[in-house]
C-alpha cells in the first residue's frame, strides 16, 4: 500500500471547522491538460508522470470521462521528489490560499471527480508516525482539509508504521469515502479517499489495541464548508461539462423570469450560432453581458450604438464629442466600468469604481471569449489557455504605443526582440524575477546578461536565453559571469555566452566550447578578441590583440593586477 497512508503531515492538519482553502471549488472546471499547465514549474519531472496517466488511465470507466481518470491516477503516482498529492495536500492543510491557487484548476478537477464516484459507508484505518492525541479531544468536532488517503484493512496500516509505541492509528466511521483502486496507478491496493473538508467527531482518544494507539472519529453527515460551495458551483460545472445546447438551456432557465433578458437565439436553440456560444458562457461563469447594443459616453453623455464586433475593454470614439473612453464590466459586483482616458491598455490592472476591488481582462485573438483574473494576477507573456477554445496565446503591449500584441502560437519567450504589429517599433520584455511585474525596453536595446534594476521594485537582476530551448535564465542573486560555463534551468543543457565590448552583441556558445583566453569575432562588428576573467577580482577582461600565444602576463583593467594566462 502506497505510503500516503501513513503521512506524517497530517500531525499539521488545521483542525479548525469554519476555515480552510475550498477556494479551488470557484475555478472553471478544464481539461486535464489544462489543468496542469500551471503545476509544470512547480514539480520536476512533471511530464513523465503526466505522460504515465495519460497512457495507462481506466479506459472502461463509465462513470468519468478521460480528463477525470487521468486526473486521479496523477493524484496516485509517487514521484522521486514531492507528488502531486504531497504538494496540494500541503497547501490544503497550511490553509494558506495565495500559494495554492496555481493548483486550483487541477483540484477542482479532482474533486469534480471524486464526486462522480459511488459513497463507501464504512470503517477506514490511517496511521501518523507520532502520538498526536492530544490534539484530538474526546467530542470535539474537527474538519480535515487535504485528500486524505485511508484503507480498509488495518493490518496494511501496520505494515507502515515506523514505531507502533509511538504512533496513532485513526479509526474512522465515514459516510462519503471514495474507492479510487480501479483509477490509481496502484490498481490492486483498496485505498479509499475522504474529500477536503469533512467534518469528524472525535469519539474516543484512548484505545488501545496490542500496543498501538487509537483515536476513533466519525464523519457528520452535515454538509461542510466544501460541499456547500460545491453545491454552490454546481450549476457552472455542469455547464463546463455538457454540450452546448446545455450551456444555452441553463442559461434560458435563469433567464425564464424575464424573456426579454434572454437572446433570441436561446430561445430558438436550433439558429444558435458560436457567437451567442461564447456569451453564454460569458454570463455563465462571469456575469459579462458580452451583447450590449447601445451605451453613454462618459464626457458628454450622448447614447452611441456599439456594432456586433464590439468587446468590452477595447476603445470607444464618441460620434458628437470624438473623444475615446473605455468600457468594461467589473467582474466582483457586475458594475459597468467607464475610462474617459484612453491610455488604459488591455491586460492592465483596473480598479472597479464601485466595489474598489481589482481585475485583469483579456479577449482571447482565437474565439474572443473573455479570460478574466479576479485577483489581479496576470502578468504580461505568460501562456493563457483560454477556456472556450482551449487555444493558448500570449500577449504583450507595445511600450512605444499601448498596442496590443498578441502571439496566437504560444511561442514567444522573454528577452526576444519583436516588432509591434502597429507602430512597427522593435522593443523587448522581461519580467522581473523579484517582484514578477513587466519590465520593457523601447528601443529593444536590452543588454544580454548585465545587471540590470527593475523599473518596479527597483531590485537587480540578470537574465540571459538558452540557445537551445531559447527559454530565459534568471540569476537574482548577480552571481552570473560572461564566458563561464551554465546550465539551462528548463533544458539543462550547456551554453555560454560574452557581450562584444565594442557592439554589446550577444555572442553565444551552445556547445561550451569557447574556452577562456580563446580568440573569437562579433559576429555583428567583426572585432576579434579574447575574453580573460581576472582570478583576483572575478572580472571580464577583453584583450584585442590577435597575436597572443602561449604564456602571457595579464593586466586586469579593474583591480591592476598581473597574472599569467595561457593564450
Amino acid at each position: 500500500m502506497t505510503q500516503r497512508i501513513v503521512y506524517d503531515d497530517v500531525a499539521n492538519e488545521y483542525l479548525q471547522v469554519e476555515n480552510g482553502v475550498d477556494g479551488f471549488l470557484n475555478s472553471p472546471l478544464v481539461s486535464f491538460d489544462d489543468a496542469i499547465l500551471p503545476m509544470v514549474k512547480h514539480i520536476e519531472n512533471l511530464d513523465i508522470a503526466v505522460h504515465r496517466a495519460k497512457q495507462n488511465w481506466n479506459k472502461t470507466s463509465s462513470r468519468l470521462n478521460a480528463d477525470e481518470c487521468q486526473a486521479i491516477y496523477l493524484y496516485t503516482i509517487e514521484m522521486q521528489t514531492d507528488s502531486v498529492y504531497t504538494i496540494i495536500n500541503r497547501y490544503l492543510r497550511a490553509n494558506d490560499t495565495f500559494p495554492a491557487r496555481p493548483w486550483f484548476p487541477y483540484m477542482k478537477l479532482l474533486y469534480t471527480a471524486l464526486e462522480k464516484l459511488p459513497s463507501h459507508v464504512g470503517s477506514v484505518w490511517r496511521g501518523v508516525n507520532r502520538d498526536i492525541r492530544v490534539n484530538y479531544k474526546r467530542g470535539a468536532i474537527i474538519s480535515w482539509w487535504a485528500f486524505t488517503s485511508c484503507t480498509a484493512k488495518l493490518a496494511v496500516i501496520k505494515d507502515f508504521l515506523a514505531d507502533k509505541g509511538k504512533s496513532t492509528i485513526f479509526m474512522i466511521e465515514c459516510l462519503n469515502g471514495k474507492n479510487i483502486s480501479k483509477y490509481s496507478s496502484i490498481s490492486r491496493e483498496d485505498e479509499i479517499l475522504l474529500q477536503p473538508g469533512i467534518k469528524l467527531e472525535v469519539v474516543d482518544n484512548a484505545l488501545d489495541l496490542s500496543g498501538l494507539r487509537i483515536v476513533h472519529l466519525r464523519e457528520i453527515a452535515t454538509k461542510s464548508r466544501a460541499m456547500t460551495a460545491h453545491k454552490q458551483t454546481s450549476s457552472k460545472t455542469a455547464a463546463v461539462s455538457t454540450d452546448k445546447h446545455k450551456i444555452q438551456k441553463e442559461i434560458a432557465n435563469q433567464c425564464s423570469s424575464n424573456k426579454a433578458a434572454v437572446p433570441k437565439a436561446i430561445r430558438t436553440f436550433s439558429q444558435a450560432n458560436e457567437n451567442d456560444y461564447n456569451r453564454l458562457k460569458s454570463l455563465l461563469f462571469y456575469g459579462l453581458d458580452t451583447e450590449r447594443t447601445k451605451t453613454s459616453c462618459p464626457h458628454c453623455s450622448t447614447k452611441i450604438d456599439l456594432s456586433p464586433e464590439y468587446k468590452e475593454g477595447t476603445q470607444l470614439v464618441c460620434h458628437s464629442c470624438k473623444k475615446t473612453f473605455i468600457e468594461l464590466t467589473c467582474v466582483h459586483c457586475n458594475e459597468l466600468n467607464s475610462w474617459k482616458h484612453p491610455h488604459r491598455r488591455e491586460g492592465e490592472v483596473r480598479t472597479c469604481w464601485n466595489c474598489k476591488k481589482q481585475f485583469q481582462y483579456l479577449n482571447c485573438p482565437h474565439c474572443t471569449a473573455p479570460y478574466i483574473w479576479k485577483r489581479a494576477n496576470y502578468v504580461q507573456g505568460q501562456k493563457v489557455s483560454c477556456w472556450n477554445c482551449r487555444k493558448q496565446y500570449q500577449h504583450l503591449n507595445c511600450p512605444n504605443c499601448s498596442h496590443a500584441n498578441f502571439s496566437t502560437a504560444a511561442d514567444y519567450t522573454e528577452g526576444q526582440k519583436i516588432g509591434c504589429a502597429a507602430c512597427k517599433k522593435p522593443f523587448q520584455h522581461i519580467n522581473c524575477p523579484h517582484c514578477t511585474k513587466e519590465n520593457f525596453w523601447k528601443n529593444a536595446d536590452r543588454v544580454v546578461g548585465v545587471k540590470t534594476p527593475c523599473f518596479h521594485c527597483g531590485k537587480s537582476f540578470q537574465v540571459v536565453n538558452c540557445p537551445h530551448c531559447q527559454k530565459p535564465n534568471h540569476w537574482r542573486q548577480l552571481d552570473y559571469k560572461q564566458g563561464l560555463t551554465v546550465t539551462c534551468c528548463n533544458c539543462r543543457k550547456k551554453f555560454q555566452h560574452i557581450n562584444c565590448p565594442h557592439c554589446l552583441t550577444a555572442a553565444y556558445f551552445s556547445n561550451t566550447d569557447n574556452e577562456q583566453s580563446r580568440l573569437f569575432a562579433c559576429r555583428s562588428c567583426q572585432h576579434r578578441l579574447h575574453h580573460v576573467i581576472c582570478p583576483d577580482c572575478n572580472s571580464q577582461n577583453f584583450l584585442q590583440s590577435t597575436s597572443l600565444l602561449g604564456l602571457a602576463f595579464v593586466t586586469c583593467a579593474h583591480c591592476s593586477s598581473s597574472f599569467l594566462n595561457t593564450f
